[in-house]
């Protein structure tokens, strides 16, 4: 269903394919279709990013991450494919970019009533990532850290702990 990334997914759309991710509840999808005045925000969002050498987050919740850029060009999700080998999501609309390969440090906080995709639910308590290097190295809080961070070891992959895309 989702090739995000992928190698198969860089295959298919050299290819000239349009490929458009649309998994979100009909009536999500209806009450959110991208408008090309989406299109024009995202594209300028893109371009601000291009010419950042670093992203710095923080929020009242306790985040204050850094991540420095430049390795990878950012790419635009505004909802529509509009031009051959082009991917989008439906109804996505930002600009992301993956910080510099082993580079990403700080501390993110995923606070209560945040949701945590994995597990398809809203936190209950505040979950603290320590980043390190580039991935996340220490999962700290209550129960709900617990799950991700078990969650998380099923997977046996030391890069399922790598910072992926930001935006």
């Amino acid at each position: 269903m989702t090739l995000l990334f992928s190698p198969e997914q860089l295959g298919i759309l050299k290819t000239g394919t349009k490929i458009l991710l649309a998994v979100e509840p009909p009536e999500v999808l209806t009450r959110l279709v991208p408008t090309p005045e989406d299109r024009k925000r995202v594209l300028a969002a893109q371009a601000r990013m291009a010419k950042a050498r670093e992203m710095h987050i923080v929020s009242a919740a306790g985040t204050d991450f850094y991540c420095p850029l430049g390795e990878l060009a950012p790419i635009a999700e505004y909802g529509f494919v509009d031009e051959p080998g082009r991917w989008d999501h439906w109804p996505s609309g930002f600009a992301l970019t993956f910080p510099n390969d082993g580079m990403a440090y700080g501390r993110i906080v995923i606070d209560q009533g945040d949701i945590l995709l994995p597990q398809k639910s809203y936190l209950q308590e505040r979950i603290e990532l320590t980043v390190e290097r580039g991935f996340a190295t220490r999962i700290e809080g209550g129960s709900d850290a617990q799950l991700l961070s078990e969650y998380m070891a099923t997977l046996n992959d030391k890069k399922a702990y790598a910072i992926s895309h930001i935006g």
